[in-house]
C-alpha cells in the first residue's frame, strides 16, 4: 500500500513539474489593484507581478491615460493631479466631479499588459454649523482666540458693529459687547495671543483709520493707537508672532503700504511695501513665521501671490494662486498650509466657490473640495485648531450660514 501511495506522489509532482514553463519566458504581468481612488496630490505605488514568478525579462512600462490628470513614474507611483467638473452629468450621480484615468503597466518582452482605473477627487470636508447670531451681512471681520472665533462688524444695507463669540465645541454663538468703534465693513481683523484687533473700514462714504484692541477676559474695547497710513478699507491684516501686519487697500487710491503694528509699544513701523500693485479685497494669512498676500482687484482682477519675511522685511514671489484671479476671496491657515477660496471674477455669475490649498514647503496649490454652500465674496475666514470656519458673505443676498471645513 506504501508504495502504490508513494507511486501515486511521484507521478503527480512529475505531472505538476511538466506544465510549469521553466523556460522563463514572460508570460503576463498582474497588478496588486485594479481600480483606485485618489485625493489630488496623495500617491500610492503600484505593485506589478511578472508572471512567471522565475521570468527573466522584467523589464515594465507606465504609461498614464491623461499626465495632466494622474501621474505615473517608472516605478509605478501613481499621483492625483487634478479633477474637472463634468457640467454634462445628473446632480445626483454619485461620481460627478471625478476624473478617471487608466493606467496601463506592459511588459518589455511580449507587451503583456493590466490596467487600473483611477478615479481623481478634491479633498476635504464642508460641515454645516450653527447660522451666524446676527444679520446676513457682507465685509465682515473675524478671527480667533483660545479656541473660539469671533465675528463682527458688516454691512447689509446698513453698517454694523455687533460682535458675536462662536464655541465650535458647544457650536452655539453668544453676543458679546459691541465693538466699540463706528459701524463699518471691509476693516481688518486680526488676533495677537489672548487679544483680537479691528481696524480700517469703510463707514458710509468714509474711510476708517482708527484701531481697537478686544479683551474676551474682561469684555472690553480698547482704542489704540490709530494705524499710521491713510484711513483706508479693502485692507489685508494677520498676525506673526507678537506683531500684527496691515497692507494694501483702498480709499479712491488702491495701496501698497505695509505696516506693522507692536501691540506691547502700541505703535505702528512701516515696513518694505508690498511688491504687488496696490488693491483691495487681497487674501492675507500667516504660516509660521511668514506672511502671505494674493489675489484682489485694483481695476483688474490679481492672482499673483507674495510671502513676507518680517526678519529680513523681505517679500518674495511665489506660485501664483491656481484658481483664477478674484477679489473678496476668504483665507486662513490650518496646520503649515494656507487655504484660499470663494470670491468674485466676472465670468458666469462671478461668484466663486472653488477652494484651494498652498503648500509653502513645495511652493505649489491643490484644489481642494468646493465650498459647500454656494458661490459668495467677503464671507469671514478664520481657524481654530486643525479646522477651518467661513461664513456670511455676499452672492445677491447677504448670507448668515457658517461652515466648518476639515481638511
Amino acid at each position: 500500500m506504501k508504495n502504490i501511495v508513494f507511486y501515486l506522489i511521484t507521478v503527480a509532482l512529475l505531472l505538476t513539474s511538466a506544465c510549469v514553463d521553466k523556460s522563463g519566458r514572460v508570460t503576463g504581468v498582474k497588478l496588486d489593484h485594479n481600480e483606485v481612488t485618489l485625493g489630488i496630490g496623495e500617491s500610492i505605488t503600484l505593485k506589478a507581478t511578472v508572471i512567471p514568478a522565475n521570468a527573466d525579462e522584467k523589464t515594465l512600462y507606465w504609461v498614464s491615460s491623461d499626465s495632466d490628470l494622474v501621474k505615473v513614474d517608472e516605478n509605478g507611483k501613481i499621483t492625483g493631479v487634478a479633477f474637472t467638473d463634468n457640467d454634462e452629468k445628473d446632480d445626483e450621480d454619485e461620481d460627478d466631479n471625478d476624473n478617471f484615468v487608466t493606467i496601463r503597466v506592459s511588459t518589455k518582452e511580449g507587451n503583456y499588459a493590466d490596467y487600473c482605473h483611477v478615479r481623481v477627487r478634491p479633498t476635504g470636508v464642508w460641515t454645516q454649523k450653527a447660522n451666524f447670531g446676527g444679520s446676513g451681512r457682507v465685509g465682515a471681520v473675524g478671527f480667533s482666540i483660545n479656541g473660539k472665533g469671533y465675528i463682527g462688524t458688516g454691512f447689509d444695507n446698513d453698517f454694523h458693529r455687533d460682535f458675536w463669540e462662536y464655541d465650535p465645541v458647544s457650536n452655539t454663538r453668544i453676543q458679546k459687547i459691541d465693538f466699540a468703534g463706528i459701524e463699518r465693513q471691509s476693516a481688518v481683523g486680526f488676533s495677537i495671543g489672548n487679544k483680537g484687533y479691528i481696524g480700517t473700514g469703510l463707514s458710509d462714504s468714509n474711510s476708517c483709520n482708527d484701531f481697537w484692541e478686544y479683551d474676551p477676559s474682561s469684555e472690553k474695547w480698547t482704542q489704540k493707537a490709530n494705524f499710521a497710513g491713510v484711513a483706508r478699507f479693502g485692507a489685508v491684516g494677520f498676525s506673526i508672532a507678537d506683531k500684527g501686519y496691515i497692507g494694501t487697500g483702498y480709499n479712491g487710491q488702491y495701496h501698497q503700504d505695509f505696516w506693522e503694528y507692536d501691540p506691547e509699544e502700541d505703535t505702528w513701523t512701516q515696513k518694505a511695501n508690498f511688491p504687488g500693485v496696490g488693491r483691495r479685497g487681497a487674501v492675507g494669512f500667516s504660516i509660521g513665521g511668514k506672511g502671505y498676500i494674493g489675489t484682489g482687484f485694483n481695476g483688474n482682477y490679481h492672482q499673483d501671490f507674495w510671502e513676507y519675511d518680517p526678519e529680513e522685511d523681505v517679500w518674495t514671489p511665489k506660485a501664483n494662486f491656481a484658481g483664477v484671479a478674484r477679489y473678496g476671496a476668504v483665507g486662513f491657515s490650518i496646520n503649515g498650509k494656507g487655504y484660499i477660496g470663494a470670491g468674485f471674477y466676472t465670468t458666469g455669475n462671478g461668484y466663486l466657490n472653488d477652494f484651494w490649498q498652498y503648500d509653502p514647503v513645495s511652493n505649489i496649490w491643490i484644489q481642494k473640495i468646493d465650498f459647500a454652500d454656494g458661490n459668495r465674496r467677503n464671507a469671514v475666514g478664520f481657524s481654530i485648531g486643525n479646522k477651518g470656519y467661513t461664513g456670511t458673505g455676499f452672492n445677491d443676498n447677504y448670507l448668515r450660514d457658517f461652515w466648518e471645513f476639515t481638511p
